[in-house]
């Protein structure tokens, strides 16, 4: 169960599958890096969270994990929904730790 088509590009060309991801800051990973520290900023600044670290240390340590979790499930052909329930845990863990 997967994306086929993404998990043969995966196997075929891993390094250049991690370039597309993560080189050029405006890639995927660096506008939810960007996104993800305005949320967290605003969800600090309402008083729902109070952070353990700055909010894009925090937003970048949150989508490189995850991103490479569920890439791992992809070339590993494993269930991406464990992925994403372990992803889930060590964002909270993350959002809720003191990091020093």
């Amino acid at each position: 169960a997967g994306f086929v088509p993404m998990q043969n590009f995966i196997h075929e060309n891993p390094n250049v599958a991690v370039r597309i991801q993560t080189k050029d800051p405006m890639s995927t990973h660096g506008r939810l890096i960007e996104l993800s520290a305005a949320h967290i900023s605003h969800q600090a600044a309402m008083g729902y969270c109070s952070l353990p670290a700055p909010a894009l240390e925090l937003a970048e340590m949150i989508i490189y994990t995850n991103g490479g979790l569920l890439y791992g499930a992809i070339i590993g052909e494993r269930s991406t929904s464990a992925a994403i329930e372990l992803a889930c845990f060590l964002t909270r863990l993350l959002l809720t730790s003191k990091i020093t």
